[in-house]
This record gives C-alpha cells, sequence and structure tokens, in this order.
C-alpha cells in the first residue's frame, strides 16, 4: 500500500499577517512587548509543529514555515514583526536537526514584497516627530504600497512546491529578487563585521 505523504504548512502566512509599524525604542510605543500577535506567530507555530511531527502520524510531513525576509534581518519601524520571524527561524532551524532522521523537511520560506494582504492589514501608531527620519520612511513605504507588491504568489507558491519536490530541499528560500539582494547585502555585511572584529572576539579564551 502505497503511504500519502502530506505537506503541512505552518507559521503566520503573509495573506494574513497584519504589520505594525512603529518605533522600537520609544517608550510611548512600546513595540516590544508581547502582542497577542506575537504568541500566535511563535507559539501557535510552536503547537502546530509538534502535532504535525508526532510519532503517531500515519505519514511524515513535510513542514513549510512562512517567515520573511524580515526573519534574517531588520530596520525602523518592524521591530515587533521582525522579532516573531527571527523566533520562527530560529525554532526552525532547531526543528530542521531534531526531525531530519526521520525524513521530515523544513522549508523556511523568506518572501519579499508579494502582492497579498500584508500592506492591506497594515497598522500604525501615532506618529513620534522623533522618529521622522527612520520610522517614518518605513511607514510610508508601507502605506502606499498595497497593490504594488512586485512578487506574484502563484509563482511563490510554485517555488514552494518545487523546493519541497527537491530531492536536496533548502532550509530556507528566500523569495523575490528584492528578498534575495537583502539577505544577500545583510549576510555581507554580518560578514564583514565579525572579520573586523575577529581578532578582538577570538582573544576572549583563557591564557593557558
Amino acid at each position: 500500500m502505497t503511504t500519502q505523504r502530506k505537506r503541512w504548512s505552518s507559521g503566520s502566512g503573509s495573506q494574513t499577517n497584519a504589520t505594525s509599524v512603529e518605533p522600537s525604542a520609544s517608550p510611548a510605543v512600546g513595540s516590544c512587548q508581547p502582542t497577542w500577535r506575537s504568541s500566535t506567530r511563535v507559539e501557535g507555530n510552536s503547537a502546530v509543529n509538534r502535532d504535525r511531527t508526532a510519532g503517531s502520524m500515519p505519514s511524515r510531513p513535510g513542514l513549510v514555515q512562512l517567515s520573511s525576509m524580515g526573519g534574517q534581518m531588520s530596520f525602523a519601524g518592524f521591530a515587533a514583526y521582525s522579532a516573531t520571524k527571527f523566533a520562527l527561524e530560529g525554532l526552525s532551524e532547531a526543528l530542521a536537526d531534531e526531525v531530519g532522521s526521520l525524513g521530515i523537511k523544513v522549508l523556511v520560506v523568506e518572501p519579499g514584497a508579494f502582492r497579498t494582504g500584508l500592506f492591506g492589514n497594515a497598522s500604525t501608531r501615532t506618529r513620534i516627530a522623533d522618529y521622522d527620519a527612520t520610522v517614518d520612511a518605513t511607514r510610508s513605504m508601507v502605506g502606499g504600497g498595497d497593490g504594488g507588491q512586485p512578487g506574484d504568489p502563484a509563482k511563490a507558491a510554485a517555488a514552494v512546491l518545487a523546493a519541497l519536490a527537491a530531492e536536496h530541499t533548502p532550509l530556507r528560500l528566500p523569495l523575490g529578487s528584492d528578498a534575495v539582494d537583502a539577505i544577500l547585502q545583510h549576510t555581507e555585511s554580518v560578514r564583514t563585521e565579525i572579520e573586523q572584529w575577529e581578532h578582538t572576539t577570538r582573544a576572549t579564551t583563557f591564557d593557558d
């Protein structure tokens, strides 16, 4: 008898996510305080993963974790959103290490700007003049970007299915040129900074 293999999707989809644009450091805003959204994106995802990787399941799923390019990097105004995506990526990396030997694939999808309802669901806090040079640029981008995103959701779905069907499914799959370019630039920036401080950071062991 052929066992049907199922592909499950978990995580918060960009179609249903709500984006909150706000300064993270302002005591008047406090975007780093826990919200129901952050709880749902991380704790809810963990609960779904536990259920779908249970040993009693008749088939082993492939887990699609819907993150964002904001799970690898962040910028002004997206602190609360990226915090949940960073958490999801760390959870997913550990999960992949735990279940890989069981034949369960874990795929972290990192979309850029796709034409979904994400920007249409955006919420903003009261404008604070001190952040005009930083957060307001993000606020304007989100406020005027709905309906004009370059990414095609149908092509994104096809790319996800292709990655799942591949013999060697990647752990992370950035989607869209904006995501690929931004993540590569961020990765190179991290590498450069580490190399600049490498002598200092390596010199922290005991002198035997």
